[in-house]
């Protein structure tokens, strides 16, 4: 999306790439919020809810406040939507190499240290 032009019409620009971030994020934030409360425990089960709610709330108001911060005053509209899109997949690649570097490796180092125990 952030290749956008107008020419080439709303389905192709706009309708296929919105139903490929719909389904993306239907298949992929049942999955997360199931994984943040997978090992608490029964009573704290609520907590960790509210928490992973909390967190997905508040990113995504931080998340648009840095990019509608970023491209308020530009007055192109094609220009300004594709930064926002470019800074929209910064965000999510920053997020990307959190996981993949921080969350992954520290989940593998708790399962270990079960085994041992």
């Amino acid at each position: 999306m952030a290749l956008l032009s107008p020419v080439n019409g709303y389905w192709l620009e706009l309708g296929l790439p919105m139903l490929l971030i719909g389904f993306g994020q239907g298949l992929i934030m049942s999955p997360l919020t199931t994984a943040g409360v997978a090992n608490t425990l029964p009573k704290d089960a609520g907590a960790a809810s509210g928490l992973i709610n909390t967190i997905h709330q508040i990113g995504s108001s931080v998340g648009l406040a840095l990019i509608v911060g970023v491209t308020g005053g530009m007055t192109h509209g094609v220009a300004s939507y594709r930064q926002s899109l470019l800074m929209s997949t910064i965000c999510a690649a920053i997020a990307l190499v959190i996981i993949v570097f921080v969350v992954i490796p520290g989940e593998q180092r708790e399962n270990q240290l079960k085994l041992k125990h």
